[in-house]
């Protein structure tokens, strides 16, 4: 019997919304996600071997429980390799169903669209597109949560910039993962435009309900199931102790957390460990960022036939 493989996917851009999406996708009762939010299967010309101390601290390494079926709690991100494990995170779905994950990581692989492609009979495509300047300082709130980065944006932005090996899971790449231009013309030219759905971080602003609607509808579920759109998913927080959340972070305890403390208190321990963020990007750094991205945004408005004037500013 032939294995149950994704119809769709959303393939990024990192920090443009993809973990809400996962969330609204998987509360329908009629769509199968994978319980592993990012299993990176496709992404085939990443080098697992080069990944930073930082990034592996965030992966689940022993996925065997989601591919067994053993596991049933949410995980974020794997890098799973073999088509049989990758198979066995659907092997539950139903008959006819939409089946998705959510790895961030196809976008900007320059494999990932040619091997859905070469695997997978007419996918849906997925594409969540930011203001990259936004997107790069959100990413930079989620490295300072998480401990690998302590500088502030700019001179974190810099030292990656000139960093000198550029890889996905070496070096954080907030000005590479914004080049969105060649990134969604490799899945146009792969796919053509009938597979794919381009939408904008301002869609999910303005007017959520009618985004959410819209992408089930594109992956061939009900419009009418609606999602619980109250409730905040990845949302930025700051350490209060910065070097010890790094310490801890680089030492691996801050992916054990969910094992060694009681679920019972951990909401109230994360709650003295982390504040609300209350950081903005500022308009100088906005003018530092904006050369990088002027010319890719301008052929990326003509390529996806949307005004994209307000990410000029």
């Amino acid at each position: 019997m032939a294995p149950i493989l994704p119809t769709f996917f959303v393939v990024g851009a990192a920090k443009a919304g993809t973990t809400s999406l996962w969330r609204y996708l998987a509360a329908h009762p009629g769509i199968h996600m994978s319980l592993i939010k990012e299993p990176n299967y496709f992404a085939k010309d990443i080098d697992t071997g080069a990944f930073s101390a930082e990034y592996k601290n965030q992966l689940v390494r022993d996925y065997r429980p989601w591919v067994n079926g053993k596991a049933f709690q949410p995980a974020h991100i794997a890098h799973v390799s073999d088509l049989n494990d990758y198979a066995g995170l659907f092997a539950d779905a139903r008959h006819g169903y939409p089946i998705g994950e959510c790895s961030a990581s196809y976008l900007f692989s320059r494999a990932a669209a040619e091997e859905i492609a070469a695997t997978i009979k007419n996918p849906r495509i997925v594409i969540l597109l930011r203001d990259p300047k936004d997107r790069a300082f959100s990413q930079y709130l989620m490295d300072s949560r998480v401990g690998c980065a302590t500088g502030t944006f700019l001179e974190e932005v810099r030292r990656d910039f000139n960093a000198i090996r550029k890889e996905w899971g070496t070096s954080r790449l907030y000005i590479e993962n914004g080049m969105y231009f060649a990134q969604v013309k490799r899945y146009l030219d792969v796919f053509g435009p009938a597979q794919i759905r381009v939408w904008l971080y301002e869609d999910i602003k303005q007017d959520l309900r009618g985004f959410v609607r819209g992408v089930y509808a594109f992956v061939g579920a009900r419009q009418d199931f609606e999602p619980d759109l109250r409730q905040r998913h990845n949302g930025a927080v700051l350490p209060r102790f910065h070097r010890l959340n790094s310490w801890m972070f680089r030492c691996g305890l801050k992916g054990g957390w969910d094992r060694i403390i009681p679920p019972i208190l951990l909401k109230g321990v994360k709650r003295l460990f982390y504040k609300r963020n209350s950081l903005r990007l500022g308009q100088a750094e906005r003018e530092e960022l904006l050369p990088f991205f002027r010319e890719d945004i301008g052929k990326l408005q003509v390529l996806i036939g949307r005004d994209l004037s307000g990410w000029l500013i």
